[in-house]
Formats: C-alpha cells, sequence, structure tokens
C-alpha cells in the first residue's frame, strides 16, 4: 500500500470539518485597553505603552544632593571611572518566551526607562504575535539616541545578546551598539553575595530594598 492509498484509506468514508471561522482578537481593542498606541498595520504592528511618573512618588528618590550622576569606579572596577550622569542611563528589560537564548527565544515585551527632569519615563513595547518585531526596532531607532550607558539586571548575559541577535536576523541597525553597559548584577554579587540566598532581582528587593 502506497502513500495515495494510505491517504485514501484514512479519508474515505470521513467528511473533512469546515474551517472554523476565525475569531481572533482586535488589535486595535488590546491597545486600548493597555492605554497604549498601536505601531504600524493590524497584522504587523505592536502596542506602544508610555507611562510617565513623578520621582516623588515612587518607593525609593534619589538624592537631591547627587541627584545628577553617579560614581561607580570601584564596583565597576574601572569600567566607569568618571561621574555617570543619570540622563545618559537607559534602563531596559525583555520578557521572552523561553530562557535559551538561541535564535528561536523570542521577545514579546520590551520595556525601556530613563529620567525626563524629575520624572521616569516608562516606554512598553508589547508584541502580541510572532512577525511583529520589524515594527518595534525601526521604532526604537527613532528613540534614545542622546543616551549612551543601557543599565540592566543580568542583561549582559542574557537580554541584550538576545536583543542583538534580533536586530541581525531582522536586518536591523543595533542602535546600542556604541553604548557602555552597567550590569547591576554584577554589582550585586560582590556587595551581597554571601549576604544573600540568591541574587536573583525579587531577593534583593525584598532582603535589601525592603520592597515586596
Amino acid at each position: 500500500m502506497d502513500l495515495r492509498d494510505k491517504l485514501n484509506y484514512f479519508y474515505s468514508g470521513s467528511v473533512l470539518p469546515e474551517k472554523a471561522e476565525e475569531t481572533g482578537y482586535s488589535i486595535k481593542k488590546l491597545a486600548k485597553e493597555l492605554a497604549g498606541d498601536l505601531l504600524g498595520s493590524s497584522s504587523e504592528g505592536v502596542i506602544k505603552i508610555s507611562q510617565t511618573f513623578p520621582m516623588d512618588t515612587l518607593s525609593y528618590t534619589i538624592d537631591q544632593e547627587n541627584s545628577g550622576y553617579v560614581y561607580l569606579p570601584l564596583l565597576s572596577r574601572g569600567q566607569f571611572k568618571q561621574k555617570i550622569r543619570l540622563d545618559d542611563m537607559l534602563f531596559f528589560d525583555l520578557e521572552t518566551t523561553g530562557l535559551a537564548g538561541g535564535t528561536g527565544t523570542y521577545p514579546f515585551l520590551l520595556a525601556f526607562a530613563f529620567l525626563e527632569g524629575k520624572n521616569l519615563k516608562l516606554i512598553q513595547y508589547f508584541l502580541p504575535d510572532f512577525g511583529r518585531e520589524i515594527t518595534t526596532y525601526l521604532d526604537l531607532k527613532e528613540h534614545f539616541c542622546n543616551k549612551s550607558i543601557l543599565v540592566s539586571y543580568n542583561g549582559k548575559s542574557f537580554d541584550y545578546p538576545l536583543l542583538r541577535n534580533r536586530f541581525i536576523l531582522n536586518r536591523c541597525e543595533d542602535p546600542f551598539r556604541t553604548f557602555n553597559h552597567l550590569d547591576l548584577l554584577h554589582f550585586v554579587r560582590r556587595l551581597w553575595k554571601k549576604r544573600l540566598t540568591s541574587c536573583s532581582l525579587t531577593c534583593v528587593e525584598r532582603e535589601i530594598f525592603q520592597f515586596h
């Protein structure tokens, strides 16, 4: 019995089910519910959410006397020998479909934060489906050109290499290729490795900053 006979055997006497009506979801409705803007078309677009938080409403405020910069020559082991202007910093984090870091790992939420006057500005890109990355990366090129330092938590080992690979796969220019990278996980390990049960971000928040 060849392949054709086998297929005829399996389909004989049966009726193929009709294609189910595609209901799907409305990305425009989702963008409205998330208080975001839809970038691009419905089939290729992403949702961009922008929020502003006054610094005096946050749990931890910056010392006003030294509010314009930080100085980290010892903690950075000489990587940052000069004062770092807070206005030069761009904080970022990714949520992805896995932790392997390979080409199949897909970022579906990209978050960037920076200081803007006395406020913290947060910009998030939510990708509700595959095949929508290019819209995000093209929009990133229009922002953050006045920043020079990436700040992350374990971003050197995972987040940024993954993001850099996605730029390559989508044939996009990496807007962060010239940035210095300040990974706070390395600082935490140098300061509190022997004190903490874990150097995870949630553990640091809970045991060091008393933030739950």
